[in-house]
């Protein structure tokens, strides 16, 4: 159908919250839409059908190595909200290849607060990843968790990156 039409039906489900659960295939399917518009709708309606909606990980996953920045910070929430059930997942892509993808899974693990110490292993590790950007997006994502990163943080402190230890602080 014509962008328009994709971008109204986007909006309206993302509207409806929860109860666009019966549209998840075609939201899932959406992901994949070239359209900014129609992808950001579509994964905030994922986002707000929570938890039901974990089968959108892999699309959401893929995503997080999208050229856009505002494209990746979204995808990292929206796996977010689906709470536990993308743990999994995430732990699979925080050993990815791409750094892009263990950068994002890393900023999704921050918004998994009530899965704090599930997702802490997979993050500690990402504080000493070879590339700088991952380590300090591990390191703002322990700050999100609070508590439960207390000790990853205070080891964080004397990382040999001077970023990692600014914003461990």
């Amino acid at each position: 159908g014509n962008v328009e039409a994709r971008r109204d039906a986007a909006y309206a489900l993302a509207a409806l919250g929860r109860d666009s659960l019966a549209a998840l295939p075609e939201l899932i399917n959406a992901l994949g839409d070239r359209d900014e518009q129609v992808w950001m709708q579509s994964a905030m309606a994922i986002a707000r059908i929570g938890p039901l909606a974990s089968d959108a990980a892999p699309a959401l996953i893929e995503s997080l190595d999208s050229r856009s920045d505002q494209m990746r910070y979204r995808a990292a929430w929206a796996l977010g909200q689906l709470g536990p059930p993308v743990i999994p997942a995430l732990r699979d892509a925080s050993k990815h290849d791409g750094d892009r993808i263990r950068m994002g899974a890393a900023a999704a693990m921050g918004w998994l607060a009530e899965s704090g110490t599930e997702v802490l292993p997979g993050l500690t590790d990402l504080l000493v990843d070879e590339n700088a950007d991952v380590a300090l997006a591990a390191s703002v994502a322990l700050g999100r968790l609070g508590a439960p990163a207390e000790s990853a943080l205070t080891q964080a402190l004397s990382n040999e990156r001077e970023t990692v230890r600014g914003t461990a602080a």
